[in-house]
């Protein structure tokens, strides 16, 4: 829509708007959206450009084509026997980073660097970084839901001193490892119950005499040394795979200022791992099968 500049008129990829509510209705825009107000109970908001959001996102969805940006708070709730699959009725999808002071009740998809610097409280998080940090002690919490950071998590505290389940999950980060290595495991087995069937073969043929046996035993040695071939391509891209992924568990890491409480489950790979004591601000990270910590930061 045109926005008054000191100039005159112009003509602005942004729309501004107050309230986002039943008065106004949905938002769908090409561009930016800028609601000065609060994005109010089951409306959207979509945009193939960044959402400015002054004060809160209610119980809404927000869909962008970069950042989102809400300036206090993200207030959902949880779903009643999880409605149309969904378990909280704030929802955010963005290719970029989202901002907000807290988070409460709300799924977040993001490609870029989530940071709510108060809290992130019963929510499914996932982000390239998770930055829940602030000066403040009382702040920085991360209590209950899955956060599901694809590099590194920062937080305060981790956890809570009632043991609430509180997940966080790097295992997206290697989903397509993942099916890879599944993909070969079978190609593998199948393979391999191949070439067993032939080598039996093989084994009663050697036993009979004749040009026909002789033949056959040239046909089915020749056909057994090409699936072993095969067999060698694939345990050298499984090997392949699982070094690229130990590189990339190496790098991953979880920073904790003030305290990490049982009730956490950390999952680097596939098995999630509990944490079983609280713990004073550490970093933690994947050692083997299991988690290592060390202590500062």
């Amino acid at each position: 829509m045109p926005l008054k500049i000191d100039s005159g008129m112009g003509v602005s990829d942004a729309y501004c708007v107050g309230d986002v509510d039943l008065e106004t209705g949905n938002v769908d825009f090409d561009g930016t959206v800028v609601v000065q107000g609060s994005v109010r109970e089951g409306m959207s908001v979509t945009a193939t450009g960044k959402v400015l959001i002054r004060d809160y996102l209610e119980s809404a969805t927000v869909i962008a084509g970069d950042e989102v940006v809400i300036g206090k708070g993200v207030l959902g709730r949880q779903l009643k026997n999880e409605e149309a699959g969904e378990q909280f009725s704030v929802l955010i999808e963005t290719p970029g980073a989202v901002f907000a002071n807290y988070i409460q009740y709300a799924k977040i998809v993001a490609q870029g660097t989530v940071t709510a610097p108060k809290h992130i409280m019963h929510s499914d998080v996932s982000g390239t970084e998770v930055l829940v940090l602030s000066p403040k002690k009382t702040e920085g919490k991360i209590i209950g839901g899955i956060i599901r950071p694809a590099c590194r998590l920062s937080c305060n505290t981790l956890g809570g001193p009632s043991y609430i389940p509180t997940d966080v999950d790097f295992s997206n980060r290697f989903s397509e490892q993942m099916a890879d290595l599944e993909s070969i495991r079978a190609e593998l087995g199948e393979r391999l119950n191949v070439v067993r069937g032939m080598k039996e073969a093989l084994r009663q043929i050697k036993g009979k005499t004749g040009s026909d046996a002789g033949e056959q035993v040239v046909k089915i040695s020749n056909t057994i040394a090409h699936f072993e071939g095969i067999l060698s391509d694939l345990k050298q891209r499984r090997e392949a795979i699982l070094e690229a992924v130990n590189a990339i568990v190496e790098t991953l890491e979880i920073s904790v200022e003030k305290a990490v409480f049982p009730g956490v489950q950390i999952t680097f790979i596939q098995n999630p791992i509990p944490v079983k004591q609280e713990r004073d601000g550490c970093r933690i990270k994947a050692k083997g099968d299991g988690i290592t910590y060390y202590s500062g930061n």
